[in-house]
């Protein structure tokens, strides 16, 4: 359940045309998924935002700013919001009330 949980707060659920969990298309293993919530003590939110770094981390190393086919990707601007929304879980994850997580 916690995995899922994490996987939930960073979009990492992809779905077929039906509705079903595709876990071949999953960014992170369950295993990883895992380590990310042991790394943050049990806390989710912590988890879910140190998991977007690494997501944040790779989209800046691997994609860059390209061109393909007209089509324009720019992986520092991922990469930027990737960490942004991690900093915000972070600040909910800290707050006094986030015991619930």
């Amino acid at each position: 359940m916690s995995v899922t949980l994490v996987r939930t707060q960073i979009a990492d659920n992809p779905v077929d045309g039906d509705g079903n969990a595709v876990a071949a298309k999953q960014v992170f293993s369950d295993a990883e998924i895992e380590a990310f919530i042991a790394q943050a003590g049990g806390n989710l939110l912590l988890a879910a935002a140190n998991a977007l770094r690494a997501l944040a981390a790779n989209e800046a190393l691997v994609l860059k700013k390209i061109r393909v086919e007209g089509e324009m990707r720019d992986g520092a601007a991922v990469s930027e919001a990737l960490r942004k929304t991690a900093f915000d879980l972070e600040m909910l994850a800290t707050a006094p009330e986030a015991g619930v997580w």
